[in-house]
């Protein structure tokens, strides 16, 4: 086993050594959320480990991440529901592919549907897709 970054290591501790963490943390692969931009960019969130370290909004399967998006779009809906939205506004989210190594900012987003063997559609910096 490499030796993983400092991040991925409160990662996997954050989440009780479960096994779907792990494997995402040692390929360096998860899922995000991504909205594009106008100008281009991708925009991912954030959120915190358990030591209140800012890290990208990453998930370990795909599982987790469609649960994120239904929220997302649910969340959107409830708004409609209110008045808060116009009825046709719709989240423009999409589940991407995230390539990151825990160490750099550098993070490469990938079209699910054709995996990592192709160029990226997206590398930037994390903390700016983030919002941070």
């Amino acid at each position: 086993m490499t030796t993983l970054s400092p991040i991925f290591q409160q990662l996997i501790a954050d989440n009780d050594n479960n096994p779907d963490v792990i494997a995402a943390c040692e390929k360096g692969v998860f899922y995000v959320v991504a909205i594009s931009e106008l100008g281009g960019g991708q925009s991912i969130g954030s959120t915190e480990d358990s030591q209140g370290n800012p890290m990208p909004l990453i998930f370990c399967t795909r599982a987790e991440a469609q649960e994120d998006l239904d929220a997302d779009n649910q969340r959107y809906l409830d708004d409609i529901e209110e008045n808060e939205r116009d009825e046709d506004d719709q989240f423009e989210g999409e589940i991407l592919l995230a390539k990151w190594d825990g160490q750099s900012e550098s993070m490469s987003l990938y079209i699910e549907e054709l995996g990592l063997d192709i160029p990226p559609l997206y590398v930037g910096n994390w903390k700016h897709m983030a919002g941070l």
